[in-house]
Parts: C-alpha cells; sequence; structure tokens
C-alpha cells in the first residue's frame, strides 16, 4: 500500500490514503511535488531518516551480543542462527537449503568500512 503526497493549491501538503490525513512527508514540509513530478526533498530525508533510527528500522550492527559502531556489517552468528531456523521451513517446501551452507557463502564484511556508522 503507497502513500502518496501532494501539494495543494494553498501550498500546503495533503495526500496519504483518507483524504486529508497528514502523512510523514506532509510532516517534513518542503516540495512534494514539482513540475508534475514526485521530488524527495531534503525534509522528507531527514524526517525519514529520523524515524527510521526512533523505530529501530536502521542501527548500527550488533557482533555477538554487543553492538558495534558499524552501519551494514553481518554477525556470522546471527546468520548463522538463521539458516539454522529456515532450513527445516525449506526443507518442508520441498526447496532444501544446499548442505554444508556456511554463513560466509551468503554474506560477507568485506566490502563494509566499519569507520562509517551512526552516531551514538
Amino acid at each position: 500500500m503507497a502513500l502518496t503526497a501532494t501539494a495543494c493549491t494553498s501550498g500546503q501538503p495533503t495526500g496519504g490514503q483518507g483524504g486529508g490525513s497528514a502523512t510523514p512527508a506532509a510532516a517534513a514540509g518542503g516540495p512534494l511535488v514539482a513540475s508534475g513530478k514526485d521530488t524527495y526533498s531534503r525534509g522528507l530525508a531527514d524526517f525519514s531518516a529520523k524515524q527510521m533510527v526512533q523505530t529501530g528500522i536502521v542501527a548500527n550492527g550488533v557482533v555477538g551480543d554487543h553492538p558495534d559502531t558499524t552501519l551494514g556489517n553481518f554477525d556470522m552468528a546471527r546468520v548463522k542462527r538463521t539458516i539454522d531456523i529456515v532450513t527445516p521451513i525449506f526443507a518442508a517446501e520441498k526447496k532444501p537449503v544446499r548442505p554444508g551452507l556456511n554463513p560466509t557463502d551468503i554474506a560477507t564484511n568485506e566490502f563494509i568500512d566499519p569507520r562509517i556508522g551512526l552516531p551514538a
């Protein structure tokens, strides 16, 4: 279900899924429609980033039981637990996981820069 936003003639943002209800885009302010094409304003980007951090959708990594300061890295023990959980599920669906599948077969931290992370 998509959430849409447009600017009405008063210049105030409107939109959403049921009339003029407030949307995250409306709360962020800024131009929501330019020249008939949707735009992604700086205000909307800032609002979205803040919401993702506040709700925990985006966070620095967790290695073992301890948070770390890196954004986007994999904890191979968690990947292994995921493989262990889904293996019988996929087998029951007649889509077995490759025998001996290791976390490093499906995930890597090779291209992750450990200096990049969200502020504490």
